[in-house]
C-alpha cells in the first residue's frame, strides 16, 4: 500500500508539473514571439518614416513644424499591418506638432526615433500602438493551453495508475496461484513423509507397532498411514512353495 501511495503521489506531481508547463508554456512563448514580431515592425515602420520626415525637414528646416496638413499625411502612409497605430511628431520641447491615428487602449507599445536636420535631432517621432489586442488573443491561446494541460493531466495521471492497477491484479493472482500450488506441494510432501523414519516391524509375523504401542498388519498400517490399497495375489515363486504343494497335499488325500 506505501508503495502503491508513493507511486501515486510521484505520478501525480509529474503530471501536474508537465500540465502547468504545458498551460503556461504554450500562451507565454505565443506571447513571447507575438510580441518581438509587432515590436520589430512597428521599430521598422517607425525608422522608415523618420527618415521620410527627416527629408522634408531638410527642405524646409525653419517652417518645418507648421506643415501639419504634409506632416499628418507622411503620418497616415504606413506599411501593411492588422494593428492600429497612433503617429506623433514633437518637437524639442516635446509640443506636439502632428498627429495621426485612433485612441488606443492601455497597455501601450510604443518606439521613438529622433527626426534630424543636417544630422542634428530637432525632434521625435514616436509610433505607439496598444498590446491590448495581442493580450486577448494570448487568453485565447491560455485557454486552449489550459485544456491541453487538463488532457495531459489525465493522460500522465490515468493511464499510468490504469498500468500499476493492472500489474497488482497480475500480482495478486500470481501470488494467490504460487500460494495454492505450494499448499498443494506441502500436502503432498506431507503425505511423502507419512511413511518416513523407522518403522519397528515383528521379525516372525510382519506386524508393524504403531504409536500407541500396539501392533497392526503390514496392509492395515500401511492403509493408515498412506493412500495405497493393496490386492491379494500369488507371486510364482509362493505359488510353487505353497500353492502347488498344497495341491499336492490335497490330491493324497482324495481316494482313488
Amino acid at each position: 500500500m506505501y508503495d502503491r501511495q508513493k507511486i501515486v503521489s510521484i505520478t501525480t506531481w509529474i503530471a501536474a508539473a508537465v500540465a502547468i508547463a504545458v498551460t503556461l508554456l504554450l500562451p507565454l512563448g505565443y506571447f513571447a514571439v507575438s510580441y518581438q514580431y509587432l515590436s520589430g515592425s512597428l521599430a521598422a515602420e517607425a525608422e522608415m518614416t523618420s527618415r521620410i520626415i527627416s527629408d522634408v525637414i531638410d527642405a524646409n528646416p525653419e517652417l518645418w513644424q507648421y506643415e501639419q496638413l504634409r506632416l499628418e499625411e507622411l503620418l497616415a502612409r504606413r506599411m501593411r499591418g492588422n494593428h492600429q497605430e497612433t503617429r506623433r511628431i514633437l518637437d524639442r520641447r516635446n509640443r506636439l506638432v502632428a498627429e495621426n491615428g485612433p485612441q488606443l487602449k492601455h497597455p501601450l507599445l510604443t518606439r521613438r526615433f529622433d527626426l534630424l536636420d543636417a544630422g542634428a535631432p530637432v525632434g521625435t517621432l514616436e509610433i505607439s500602438c496598444s498590446l491590448f489586442p495581442l493580450l486577448l488573443r494570448c487568453g485565447l491561446v491560455a485557454l486552449i493551453g489550459l485544456s491541453g494541460g487538463v488532457l495531459v493531466f489525465i493522460t500522465l495521471r490515468v493511464l499510468p495508475m490504469r498500468a500499476v492497477a493492472q500489474a497488482e491484479k497480475s500480482l495478486r493472482e500470481s501470488k494467490a496461484e504460487l500460494t495454492e500450488k505450494v499448499a498443494q506441494l506441502e500436502a503432498a510432501l506431507a503425505k511423502v513423509r507419512q511413511l518416513e523414519g523407522i518403522i519397528p516391524i515383528c521379525m516372525y509375523c510382519k506386524k508393524i507397532r504403531d504409536d500407541k504401542e500396539s501392533w497392526q498388519h503390514l496392509e492395515a498400517y500401511i492403509s493408515e498411514h498412506s493412500e495405497a490399497f493393496f490386492s491379494h495375489g500369488i507371486c510364482p515363486e509362493c505359488f510353487q512353495k505353497v500353492v502347488l504343494e498344497e495341491l499336492k497335499d490335497l490330491e493324497g488325500k482324495i481316494p482313488h
